[in-house]
């Protein structure tokens, strides 16, 4: 059974300049290492991104909530 966690790093708001964010996303095993090659989908209401972890990418600013999901085979 894969147990996976994720980070998310990012600013929590909207405020502030622009209308993209940069966002980072590492995955974790149970025991809290470090899991590469997870292939994470994330999106909101602005639009869906997709990223290998470890890894980031910009998204498009949002008052609605970002959902991560992440998966990796073989684990």
């Amino acid at each position: 059974m894969l147990t996976l966690g994720v980070c998310v790093t990012g600013c929590s708001t909207i405020s502030g300049s622009g209308t993209s964010q940069s966002i980072s996303v590492q995955t974790v095993n149970s025991d809290g290492s470090q899991l590469d090659g997870a292939k994470c989908d994330m999106s909101n209401d602005e639009g869906t991104w997709f990223v290998v972890t470890p890894g980031s990418t910009m998204v498009h600013r949002s008052n609605k909530d970002l959902q991560v999901v992440c998966r990796k085979t073989g684990v």
